[in-house]
This record gives C-alpha cells, sequence and structure tokens, in this order.
C-alpha cells in the first residue's frame, strides 16, 4: 500500500525475467532443446507485431511524439497501472509469459521434483484466493445476520472476485487450477487436496461464470 499506484506484480514479473534472462546469457544451455524454435518463433511474433503498431503510430501522429510516448514508457510510465491497456502493456505480457513458461520448463528438467512442488503452490495459491472470495461472501452474510442462510444465498445469487474485477477471467483461472487439484486429490495420499478442490470449485461458481462452470 505505500505506492497503490505500482502495477506490483508486473514489476515482479519482470524482474524475474530479466534475472532469467540474464542468467541464461552468463550460463547458456549445453545443447537446444525442442522448445527453443517454437519459444523464439513465438516471441519474434509477438515483437514484430508491436514493431508494427509504433511504425502505424509514428505514421500517424509523426516520429518525435512516437518516440516521447516510447520514453515515458520505457522510463517511467509503463509500471503505472494507469497504462494498462497500451499495446505494449499486452505485448509485455505475452512475452513474460512465454519467458515464465521457458523458465518453469528449464527447471523441470533440471530438477525431477521442481514440477510437482511447482503445481501443488500453484493450487495452494488458487486455494487462498478462492478463501478470500469466500470469506468475502461471509461478510456480507453478517449483514443479514450472519446465517448459513444468508450465506448460502449469496453463495448462490451473488458473483464475486476480490483480486481484480474481471469476472469471467477469473472464472477461467479458477477452472484450470481446479483441474490440477482435482488431479492432486488423485493421487496417493492426495485427500488433503480435497480442502482445496472444495475452495476452488467454490470460487468457480461464485464468479458466475457460465463457460467456466460449463467447462
Amino acid at each position: 500500500h505505500w505506492n497503490g499506484s505500482v502495477a506490483w506484480p508486473e514489476t515482479l514479473a519482470v524482474a524475474f525475467c530479466a534475472g532469467y534472462c540474464a542468467s541464461r546469457v552468463v550460463r547458456p544451455p549445453r545443447s537446444r532443446d525442442a522448445l527453443d524454435a517454437p519459444w523464439l518463433l513465438a516471441i519474434s511474433v509477438v515483437i514484430a507485431s508491436l514493431a508494427v503498431h509504433f511504425l502505424i503510430e509514428a505514421w500517424r501522429f509523426g516520429g518525435p511524439p512516437t518516440r516521447a510516448e516510447l520514453w515515458q514508457l520505457v522510463t517511467y510510465g509503463y509500471f503505472i497501472s494507469d497504462t494498462s491497456g497500451n499495446p505494449i502493456d499486452a505485448a509485455m505480457r505475452l512475452i513474460e509469459s512465454l519467458v515464465i513458461f521457458r523458465a518453469a520448463a528449464t527447471m523441470t528438467r533440471a530438477e525431477p521434483g521442481f514440477a510437482y512442488r511447482l503445481v501443488s503452490w500453484v493450487v495452494c495459491g488458487a486455494s487462498a484466493a478462492a478463501g478470500l472470495n469466500l470469506i468475502r461472501l461471509w461478510e456480507g452474510a453478517e449483514r443479514f445476520g450472519g446465517s448459513f442462510a444468508a450465506f448460502s444465498r449469496l453463495f448462490l445469487t451473488e458473483r464475486v472476485n476480490v483480486h481484480y474485477g474481471d469476472l469471467n477471467a477469473a472464472g477461467s483461472y479458477f477452472v484450470m487450477v481446479l483441474v490440477v487439484a482435482i488431479g492432486l486429490s488423485m493421487r496417493r495420499k492426495g485427500l488433503p487436496w480435497l480442502v482445496s478442490v472444495l475452495l476452488i470449485g467454490g470460487a468457480v461458481w461464485v464468479t458466475g461464470s457460465r463457460m467456466a462452470i460449463v467447462a
């Protein structure tokens, strides 16, 4: 809260991606693998699309204003939340996703136990987010006496997501992690993961995303 205008999740993602890319330059892999070519191709397509956008901007508004906009984004504006929706923001999200995906694949190959720990913590994070959504509903029920009937009525009728306002995106997120949670619960000694299945399943419902529920 000490600087609420900064998009802190984005700064963390960029910091990780920068560190990972720097480590790959300092300690390059001994051999290429099947992900290298499609990974680089996807990033190249995103960068090319972004370059075309700014070329069109320069053609429409002139070079100096476009360069000034780019300079403002690179030096200050990009990490401020009101820049969301800018094409460079969309391109960066795609590139960051590809880099994080590549890092996860690299770590999984290097360390056999990493994949299980990664998906476990993904499910734990989704469970915590889902729990906050259900707590928000309970807080709403307390205004009507705090009874289980009031909570059930809100659970069946209200659409809620605490962390961001796009309820359909929240439904997509929760339903993807729900599949992973179900998989963990079906493993040997997977009974404790049933708590995550119930929490995340409840969060899918309260987002009210019909496509997520159908999925």
